[in-house]
């Protein structure tokens, strides 16, 4: 089955990497490191948000002593909110990463991020404390009209070894197309699992459930 995944070639450790598409993210498979980044679709939000703040900063600048009060402090306050958290998810949407699994540290970082941000506390597991690596996902349940989910989602966790779940990444597809989504987090997954050396519990659609 084709999943469309793109190989490309790295320049400084001359390892292939093959980039899979997620939801709202996608991920880095090489030899050495699993990285999931954030889609570029993110950076929608905070060239929005410039585009606010420049537009209250040049109209506060060009009419400061014609604009009553209230209407210049709002304006500051714009800027002042809108300012950082564009220059903070812009730097997210080009560098930041959701999560990170290095074979050579022994270790996976998951961002715990703030308001989307890509900001916020990074929690640490070592390998050995990743029970299992387990695909999940919601195509065989039903709406509350008993018809099957239109949109069907597949979600990757890490299994810890005191059982906590730890979503790493989604796809979703529209439900002709689960089995392509499932086929991405599964590849996904076993390379988690296959770094981490740890047990692999992939995602299934049964084949009586594809004749829906």
């Amino acid at each position: 089955m084709i999943i469309y995944v793109n190989q490309k070639q790295t320049k400084t450790l001359d390892q292939k990497t093959i980039s899979v598409p997620l939801f709202k993210s996608y991920a880095e498979i090489a030899d050495t490191e699993v990285v999931i980044r954030p889609s570029k679709r993110t950076l929608l939000v905070p060239i929005f948000q410039a585009a606010i703040a420049s537009a209250a900063l040049i109209t506060l600048i060009n009419r400061l002593a014609e604009l009553p009060l209230w209407i210049s402090m709002t304006l500051l306050l714009v800027i002042v909110i809108f300012g950082p958290t564009a220059i903070l998810g812009t730097v997210y949407g080009i560098a930041g990463s959701n999560f990170i699994m290095e074979k050579n540290k022994g270790t996976s970082r998951l961002q715990q991020k703030y308001l989307g941000l890509g900001i916020g506390t990074q929690e640490m597991i070592p390998f050995d404390r990743i029970k299992s690596v387990v695909v999940q996902g919601n195509f065989l349940e039903e709406h509350a009209s008993g018809d099957l989910q239109d949109i069907t989602e597949w979600e990757v966790f890490l299994i810890k070894d005191n059982d906590r779940k730890i979503s790493v990444c989604k796809s979703s597809s529209a439900r002709i197309l689960a089995n392509r989504s499932l086929s991405r987090v599964n590849m996904v997954a076993k390379a988690l699992a296959d770094m981490s050396n740890s047990e692999f519990n992939p995602g299934v659609i049964p084949e009586w459930a594809l004749k829906l």
